[in-house]
């Protein structure tokens, strides 16, 4: 990694800072989240997603990253789906602890921060990772939390930042050639996605703000999520894989990054605990500026 920390931390969080700003100056600003996160979620991100992945030439390593990621991702929900239950943690609480405790915002924060600090190449084995995350979070995970509910799976199927993953991988691997004014138009809303994401994420934060009413799983969430992944794929790519020191930076950061706003949606869906979640996507937000700090000093 060649750009200093600061260089790669101020970009992001700045653009979060200012959408905080922009909710604690105005209350009406945090009544865009939804419209925003709307935008990002089923529009933006999907077409920063299908035209970074078209354009890239999909190698072995690619394979290896997601393979390891995957396998990071499964053990981490075993693990904390039996800690769990050895503490006699009941439902619905267990498997909102095992599937939000992996869940972080691999993209809202993984892809800026990624490119950041190791460019577009950086930015594609991100996007390609994150695929690890959506289907198993989409997947296992749903099922999981839905055994209380009476969602069906297929929803949480058509996912689009899943669909669009799939999507970009599928033109890239068939080779398909891009007609110039799909690019331009996949380019001028993908360029939208970072910022707007960012954006939406301090406003939200700024919004919704921190009550200690509903602290006591807040915090063990947030703990559950900065050391149960990172530890997992630290042990595997040690012991195991031993990827590249790109590939396993960009692995790290999707690892650390705190918990995915997504994680607020699925807990109005699935009507669990809403406050407290909030308060885990904000805390966990806040820590992990520190531990990025950190993490990208070590990677520098």
């Amino acid at each position: 990694m060649s750009t200093l920390p600061l260089e790669v931390l101020l970009p992001v969080f700045g653009i979060v800072g200012v959408g905080w700003l922009a909710s604690i100056a105005n209350k009406k600003v945090g009544e865009w989240v939804q419209q925003l996160n709307s935008y990002a979620y089923y529009v933006a991100l999907p077409s920063l997603i299908i035209r970074s992945l078209w354009n890239t030439r999909f190698s072995p390593i690619y394979l290896k990253v997601v393979t390891l990621n995957f396998i990071t991702i499964a053990l981490s929900m075993g693990l904390i789906y039996a800690l769990t239950t050895l503490a006699k943690v009941k439902e619905p609480l267990r498997s909102c602890l095992s599937v939000m405790g992996v869940f972080g915002n691999v993209a809202y924060l993984g892809y800026p921060l990624s490119y950041f600090a190791f460019g577009n190449k950086g930015l594609s084995i991100a996007i390609v990772n994150s695929l690890a995350y959506n289907l198993l979070v989409f997947t296992l995970g749903i099922w999981l939390i839905r055994k209380s509910s009476g969602l069906p799976l297929s929803r949480s199927l058509a996912d689009p930042l899943l669909i669009s993953t799939s999507l970009g991988a599928l033109l890239s691997l068939l080779g398909l050639p891009k007609l110039k004014t799909i690019d331009i138009l996949l380019n001028s809303l993908g360029s939208s996605a970072l910022p707007v994401a960012l954006f939406s994420l301090g406003a939200f934060i700024g919004y919704r703000g921190v009550s200690s009413d509903s602290l006591k799983l807040a915090l063990p969430l947030t703990f559950i999520k900065f050391s149960t992944l990172p530890l997992i794929l630290t042990i595997l790519n040690t012991l195991f894989v031993k990827l590249g020191k790109l590939e396993y930076g960009v692995s790290l950061i999707q690892a650390f990054a705190p918990l995915a706003v997504t994680n607020f949606i699925i807990a109005v869906k699935y009507d669990l605990d809403v406050k407290a979640i909030a308060n885990a996507v904000i805390i966990s937000t806040l820590v992990s500026v520190f531990l990025y700090a950190l993490l990208l000093t070590s990677l520098s």
